[in-house]
């Protein structure tokens, strides 16, 4: 990067979007190309999982990482990208789900049947964790540089909930409360409270990054996952995919608005902020069930979307 730049430190917020956070690859892969390294990350969901994966071992490892990662959880039985074959694939998913990181569980969805006792999830989660523990090395995670910020949702009060490795310690079980989707995964229990996916209420956690102090000229990035602006939907699957990008896009810019705000309205002589947005749009390529897509060709076209548009915007601010 240019001198400029060298002087410059980074945040970076990482959405939640479950399969769609394969586009993180590339974001991470065009950071490392250029041996940006993040002062603090936050993230939900995938995104937390990201944060995790990137920051959790060598610096140099932290593309290999996450290609592990994605290669296994991708769908290896569908080779071609027709929306059709990708349609089924995520059919199968919900159904069956993905063996590298969830499974149904029992009794699962067979607990809407009479006699059966209740259940809280259709999946168990057990194949995420081991993959998780034999990536991520949680005691470099704890000792990084970089602060990570973890957020998370406690299912019985609705109220968002922030862990880092800063004022606590980082565990996987962090982790996979960030991303236990209500219904397809089990909460998690953490200090006694019952916790779950926080992409419910700040899937786009960008005000998490004011909790460490910017002290110097600073580059902003929130990396998203779901477009605010498509053109009218015209089918039930466009309806479907629509209704999800507005969803949590309405989440982001709520949440970057207020970043904005705060930013603005701090006191003295503040520090430069250069705020970029890096945001998925699938290029009129996702379909309704994106979210669940995992099919090889949706997740490499991901990735090399973050590349692509990470290392452009990298370019613009050097």
């Amino acid at each position: 990067m240019a001198d400029e730049a060298d002087h410059r430190e980074h945040i970076v917020c990482l959405g939640g979007g479950n399969a769609l956070g394969a586009f993180y690859g590339g974001v991470v892969q065009a950071f490392s190309e250029r041996d940006v390294v993040p002062v603090h990350i936050s993230g939900t969901s995938i995104g937390a999982i990201t944060a995790a994966l990137w920051m959790g071992g060598a610096p140099d490892g932290a593309v290999d990482r996450l290609k592990q990662f994605w290669n296994a959880a991708a769908d290896k039985a569908v080779w071609g990208a027709a929306s059709i074959w990708r349609r089924n694939a995520v059919v199968r998913a919900l159904l069956y789900g993905r063996p590298a990181l969830f499974h149904a569980s029992f009794p699962g969805m067979l607990a809407a049947m009479p006699g059966v006792p209740p259940d809280d999830h259709v999946f168990d989660t057990a194949p995420m964790r081991r993959l998780l523990l034999g990536l991520i090395d949680f005691d470099a995670l704890n000792a990084s540089a970089c602060r990570i910020t973890i957020s998370a949702m406690d299912q019985t009060t609705a109220e968002v909930l922030r862990f880092d490795n800063r004022t606590g310690h980082l565990t996987v079980d962090h982790v996979l409360a960030s991303a236990s989707i209500p219904v397809a995964f089990p909460p998690v229990m953490l200090e006694g409270r019952p916790l779950i996916d926080a992409g419910l209420g700040d899937n786009c956690p960008a005000l998490a990054l004011l909790d460490r102090p910017i002290e110097g000229p600073t580059c902003a990035w929130i990396a998203d996952l779901w477009p605010a602006r498509a053109e009218r939907a015209g089918s039930l699957d466009l309806i479907l995919r629509r209704s999800q990008d507005i969803a949590f896009a309405a989440q982001r810019l709520r949440s970057v608005g207020e970043l904005r705000k705060h930013l603005a309205e701090r006191s003295g002589e503040p520090p430069p902020v250069t705020l970029t947005e890096i945001v998925h749009d699938g290029a009129g390529y996702e379909i309704g069930g994106k979210a669940f897509d995992f099919t090889q060709t949706a997740l490499a076209r991901r990735w090399a979307a973050g590349h692509e548009q990470t290392r452009r915007a990298l370019n613009s601010v050097a």
